[in-house]
């Protein structure tokens, strides 16, 4: 609110109702000044409900890139470990003879699948 030699001014947003009762976002702007023929109120109201719909799309768009991104990163982090574990697992089998171990046969199946 702005109170200047003019008279006052003000803003405001608020929630409208629709005759349908639909729900709308609403901004509103209000001025009062003094005249010859005395003190008068100017007030504009706009249905604000695009503007906002559009900022909320853009919004989600944007979390769902940074959601693409981490997911991206993530996987390629799990893919450098399983990698690493692969190289580990050849090693072992190598260094232990644990061809045919079962369980050992399983983590290298594993860790093969998740590599790929």
């Amino acid at each position: 609110m702005l109170t200047t030699a003019e008279g006052l001014r003000a803003a405001a947003q608020c929630q409208g109702t629709r005759e349908n009762g639909e729900v709308f976002l609403a901004h509103m702007w209000f001025s009062l000044y003094d005249t010859a023929n005395g003190r008068q109120l100017a007030a504009i109201v706009v249905d604000s409900s695009e503007e906002m719909r559009a900022r909320e799309e853009e919004g989600l768009r944007q979390l769902l890139t940074g959601d693409r991104i981490m997911a991206t990163a993530l996987s390629h982090e799990v893919r450098n470990f399983c990698g690493v574990l692969e190289r580990l697992c050849e090693s072992l089998s190598a260094t232990h003879r644990l061809s045919q171990d079962k369980d050992f046969q399983t983590i290298v199946s594993m860790v093969q699948g998740r590599n790929s």
